[in-house]
């Protein structure tokens, strides 16, 4: 897995490099790094997983806090209705208001809620892991677009240089040719070798491009802007640099350090949590609640202990003697208890009730939703412990990989080292075989050829030898210096 060592090339290559005069166009690897960290869709996905698992972990620890809830109702009852607040039947429109307070908190659960705040605390760190995974990975990605770009140039400048080292033998031969001393066949083979050459250079500037427009692509930059990078000047690796390094403790190392390893054995840490959450649905719970509320109802009197004395007077008339008629008077008495008006803010006072309750509560059938949820979390589990397992086999290959390129790459580079010394001897004196007279032009071409092709192998094998070194060494945990 190449996804470590961009780290090392960037803090190597930013640190470590000496680099050119820049302009706002110019970019260093370490401002392609920022540019990209702020910019990368990727990382903002894996950031924002980061906040939400944040989110959910502040969620489940105020689980265990009681909540509470604040309620306000009003209505109208019209016609013969009973008064909410007196329970008699009234033939009128009535109008009501009711306020309250619930609290409630759970007290047992069977260790759900200290064990889904613990699985949100494993899934805040596992996401973090997985954030500093999405870095190194745009960092690598970055770095190995950086690296090809500066490959891509050496490579435009070998090419190069061939052209001017076949136009330079060209006029030699030229003046050969007028002096009688070669052949026109040798001058015109030169001439379609500067042609070949041409068309080298044209083809690497073409490669330099998409290389160009690939870290670009990385960065989210318009195609159309200018852009340049700073070069940095790597020296041509001298002797063994994989000596010392162990396979074995290679991989130790990276099964320590890598970010994606231990988010992996997070997600089995959590899923094993998650298969006790899903039994502890089969526990009885205890949880307690209480209540505070008040009322007011329109059309209510209250008495004021007064009472109010009625007298009422009856007159009637009576037969006396020799006819004549006088009334008769009859006093009637009726008491009457006082009231006044009962006002909502006394009503509020008077109406304040509360309650507390104590309720337990004990699964017995659910049709199998309990059940299926615990066989849904350990599938889960065995799922998180599968995937841990194919994440370490996967670094191990990788690094096996990495190890296997390193060597191959240290031989690669030896070999054509050592070709160059011996084909640059072959050129050197097929060239002045030919200045002579000696070899014909198709003779030295071939020569010159083949060390043009042997120099370009060489910056490949450069790049790609410095590379699967860093590769290792970011494994291993070292400094990544140059």
């Amino acid at each position: 897995m190449l996804t470590r060592i961009y780290l090392c090339m960037l803090i190597m290559a930013c640190f470590s490099f000496p680099l050119q005069a820049q302009n706002d166009n110019i970019w260093s690897l370490r401002k392609c790094l920022d540019y990209a960290k702020e910019n990368n869709l990727q990382l903002q996905q894996a950031q924002l997983n980061l906040e939400s698992s944040e989110v959910e972990l502040a969620r489940n620890r105020a689980s265990r806090m009681p909540n509470l809830n604040a309620g306000v109702g009003t209505g109208a009852n019209f016609g013969y209705a009973i008064n909410p607040f007196t329970n008699q039947f009234v033939n009128q429109t009535t109008q009501s208001l009711n306020a309250g307070l619930s609290s409630g908190v759970t007290i047992y659960n069977g260790g759900r809620l200290t064990n889904s705040i613990n699985q949100a605390a494993i899934d805040y760190k596992a996401r973090s892991f997985d954030l500093e995974q999405a870095e190194y990975d745009l960092s690598l990605n970055v770095v190995l677009a950086y690296l090809n770009i500066l490959r891509n140039a050496e490579i435009v400048e070998s090419a190069k240089t061939q052209v001017i080292s076949t136009k330079q033998q060209r006029d030699r031969t030229e003046k050969l040719v007028k002096a009688g001393n070669l052949a026109q066949a040798d001058l015109l083979q030169l001439e379609s070798q500067i042609a070949t050459n041409e068309l080298a250079v044209v083809n690497a500037q073409n490669l330099l491009e998409t290389a160009y427009l690939n870290l670009m692509q990385i960065l989210r930059l318009d195609p159309s802007q200018a852009f340049g990078i700073v070069k940095l000047e790597l020296d041509d690796p001298e002797g063994n640099l994989m000596e010392g390094m162990n396979l074995g403790e290679i991989m130790n190392r990276a099964n320590e350090t890598q970010p994606f390893v231990k988010s992996a054995e997070l997600d089995v840490e959590s899923s094993e949590l998650g298969v006790k959450i899903a039994r502890s649905n089969m526990m009885p719970s205890v949880t307690a609640s209480g209540s505070v509320g008040t009322g007011w109802a329109s059309g209510r009197a209250i008495p004021t202990g007064e009472i109010e004395t009625l007298v009422d007077t009856i007159a009637f008339p009576l037969s006396i003697n020799n006819g004549e008629f006088s009334d008769a008077r009859s006093i009637a008495t009726s008491t009457k208890n006082l009231t006044e008006a009962y006002t909502f803010p006394r009503q509020m006072t008077d109406n304040i009730n509360a309650s507390v309750s104590l309720s337990l509560n004990i699964p017995i059938y659910n049709r199998r939703n309990n059940l299926s949820g615990i066989q849904q979390a350990e599938i889960q589990q065995k799922r998180a412990v599968l995937n841990a397992e194919i994440t370490k086999q996967t670094l191990e290959q990788n690094i096996q990989q990495a190890y296997v390129n390193a060597k191959s790459a240290l031989s690669t580079y030896s070999s054509t080292n050592k070709q160059i010394e011996a084909l640059s001897l072959t050129f050197n004196n097929a060239e002045k075989q030919f200045n002579l007279g000696i070899l014909n032009s198709v003779d030295y071409l071939l020569a010159k050829n083949n060390l043009d092709r042997a120099q370009n192998d060489l910056v490949q094998a450069k790049y790609d030898y410095i590379f699967r070194i860093k590769v290792l060494d970011f494994y291993l945990g070292k400094p990544l210096d140059f």
